[in-house]
């Protein structure tokens, strides 16, 4: 039997590209800080990779403290975005969790002429978040497209 994992999120990885000269002195504290929690997937001249776990906290640390105007990422092969693009992936990263903690339960529901003759049956997923909360399925699947988890 073959156990289909296209839909199970993966770790992402982000590549963040930091220019400008007053941004660039403060690569060697962030390097320091993500390697030391383990953040920090590997390096290379201007540009760091990065956990997934890394990304809220340094988004935060860029608009603090650095011009986000020279602050770029990307995930995986897509081009390089403005850091400030980031917030729609990290929104996202909850519906991951969705997934991942199995909170869908599906339903089959009869497609029924106007007769009432059951004709063909559909298959319902519904999400619910950690608090048992319900999550609009658009949303799941908005995400699962954004993220490409469906095309994985």
């Amino acid at each position: 039997m073959h156990i289909c994992t296209s839909c199970n999120p993966t770790e992402l990885f982000y590549k963040i590209r930091i220019s400008g000269e007053s941004n660039l002195t403060h690569l060697p504290q962030l390097m320091s800080y993500l390697k030391s929690n383990d953040l920090l997937v590997n390096s290379r001249d201007n540009i760091i990779v990065v956990r997934e776990a890394a990304v809220a906290g340094l988004y935060d640390y860029f608009s603090d403290v650095m011009e986000v105007k020279s602050i770029y990422f990307k995930v995986d092969d897509s081009d390089w975005k403005p850091i400030n693009e980031i917030i729609e992936l990290l929104e996202f990263k909850r519906i991951d969790q969705v997934i991942l903690k199995n909170n869908v339960t599906f339903h089959i529901q009869p497609i029924v002429t106007k007769s009432q003759e059951v004709f063909a049956y559909e298959m319902l997923a519904r999400f619910q978040d950690d608090n048992g909360n319900s999550v609009a399925p658009s949303k799941v699947f908005t995400a699962a497209k954004k993220e490409t988890v469906l095309m994985r």
